[in-house]
């Protein structure tokens, strides 16, 4: 499996998926003017990965902002990763909110309780 690693830009999150490593990480803001360009081919990843059968999974989420349709692409992945779960896959979802954002910890809190994952809340100073 390739090692997909892109930069961040003005409204798009970095991205480094590490086949090798079974680490996952989308850091920055999120916003894309078309997020399923963007996020499709990550979740086309995330489909062929789990077919693998990797040992774990850990997922690395630090957006500052992600509007709604990124949403969406985000519980895409994460459903995706469920089922993987579900069938005895190990996968954890680090959730990391920037010190004092309430805003973004209930996001990632909304998330735990639709998504039937293991998170881990880790505020950022």
């Amino acid at each position: 499996m390739e090692h997909i690693s892109r930069e961040a830009t003005g409204d798009e999150p970095a991205v480094d998926f590490n086949p090798e490593t079974g680490q996952l990480q989308l850091t920055g803001e999120s916003y894309p003017e078309y997020p399923g360009i963007f996020y499709t081919p990550l979740i086309k990843w995330a489909e062929q990965f789990i077919t693998t059968k990797p040992e774990k999974i850990e997922l690395f989420i630090h957006l500052r902002y992600f509007n709604t349709s990124s949403s969406k692409c985000l519980i895409d992945l994460l459903e995706i990763l469920e089922e993987y779960a579900e069938t005895g896959g190990h996968v954890t979802v680090f959730w990391h909110y920037d010190q004092g954002d309430v805003d973004a910890l209930e996001a990632g809190k909304d998330l735990d309780e639709d998504i039937q994952l293991h998170f881990v809340f880790e505020e950022v100073k």
